[in-house]
């Protein structure tokens, strides 16, 4: 079973809320079906683990096929907490996401997303603001497609100024490489003309808007987990998190393990873990506690 957060501290918690963490689960046939497994584990452990939320950072799929996203529709309807999911480059089609194509609304749509208040396009699921209560407390959620466009960004930047007492994530693709620097254009030898990485999600949304709690993502690989925490002006904190998996299981493209992120405001305290409910194991190389804000 999943470790209770951390024992020799349990006593010092009062319940506190977390979000569930999922990155590169590709589904494509031939993998298992991680997207599945991380839902059916939530929506049994929802009450027992206090689950607020589940953030899904992307490359849900391995080619944005039919058969691909067909396998994740039901289980992520069943979801018994407010799912927010974000496309990443395998969820275009052709894996290509300058062509900003996706079938992603089909599958998951915003109709059923049950903590929306917005959406960068009407009826579509790439870009989506939430309100979910985390602690008792509102939080913002957003999701953003993969290397998201300049005029998502300023979109994003509207919504935090206008929801600036809650505390905010954003969950993308891709912010932190696997070296544990925040991505520059430089880094995937792309041009960076008029799309955001790492960087620049970090100049734009994190640096003026103190709320910014996590920025969340996957992409990189070698698979692994690294953590660039961002101190503002003001002393305020932003986690910004690469989480992946993929290739954990020799043959298996597919990340097995999730992310749980206790969130517990009562300490100031963060603790990540990683868990696979296929193999029911748990990675403690994935595990880390620190000051929250």
């Amino acid at each position: 079973m999943v470790p209770d957060y951390v024992s020799a501290s349990r006593s010092l918690l009062s319940a506190p809320s977390r979000v569930v963490l999922s990155t590169d689960t590709h589904s494509n046939g031939a993998y298992p079906n991680y997207t599945a497994d991380h839902i059916a584990w939530i929506n049994a452990n929802r009450v027992k683990r206090n689950i607020a939320a589940y953030l899904h950072c992307g490359d849900l799929t391995n080619g944005d096929l039919t058969a691909e996203w067909t396998p994740i529709q039901a289980p992520w309807a069943s979801l018994a907490v407010p799912g927010i999911p974000c496309p990443g480059n395998h969820d275009y089609v052709g894996s290509d996401y300058t062509t900003r194509t996706t079938d992603i609304s089909t599958y998951i749509p915003t109709a059923g997303m049950s903590a929306l208040i917005a959406t960068y396009q009407a009826n579509i699921a790439s870009n989506t603001a939430h309100v979910v209560t985390i602690n008792g407390r509102q939080w913002l959620i957003l999701g953003l497609e993969f290397w998201p466009r300049d005029a998502v960004v300023t979109w994003a930047d509207g919504l935090l100024t206008t929801h600036a007492s809650k505390s905010a994530i954003i969950v993308t693709h891709e912010c932190v490489t696997h070296t544990g620097v925040l991505s520059t254009p430089a880094f995937y030898s792309v041009s960076g003309t008029g799309i955001n990485l790492g960087a620049d999600i970090n100049t734009k949304l994190v640096l003026p808007h103190s709320n910014v709690a996590f920025v969340v993502g996957g992409h990189d690989i070698p698979y692994g987990s690294k953590r660039v925490t961002t101190v503002r002006n003001d002393g305020t904190r932003c986690h910004q998190l690469f989480r992946n998996y993929q290739g954990y299981v020799a043959g298996v493209g597919g990340a097995p393990f999730l992310t749980e992120i206790t969130i517990d405001e009562n300490n100031n305290l963060c603790h990540l873990s990683a868990w696979s409910p296929a193999m029911e194991t748990e990675l403690s190389s994935g595990s880390e506690i620190f000051q929250l804000f």
